[in-house]
């Protein structure tokens, strides 16, 4: 996993935008945007266009898809 770049702090959080998150995870921003749309990933509206990310809870819900391998 690429090493996350600084993200400005936030008072609940880190809250990137979409393509500050692409960015983050090394993504592309269509890439973000598949994974909101189809409920993959939690994000935060704050009105009609507006769509942010706290960042730990989109790497904790990507960690919770991870497929391990059975052994």
């Amino acid at each position: 996993m690429p090493i996350l770049k600084k993200s400005t702090p936030r008072r609940n959080g880190l809250l990137l935008t979409t393509p500050q998150l692409a960015d983050q995870l090394g993504e592309s921003t269509r890439t973000i945007i598949t994974l909101r749309q189809k409920g993959a990933i939690p994000y935060i509206s704050l009105g009609h266009r507006t769509v942010h990310f706290k960042l730990a809870d989109v790497l904790s819900a990507l960690e919770r898809r991870t497929v391990k391998p059975r052994g």
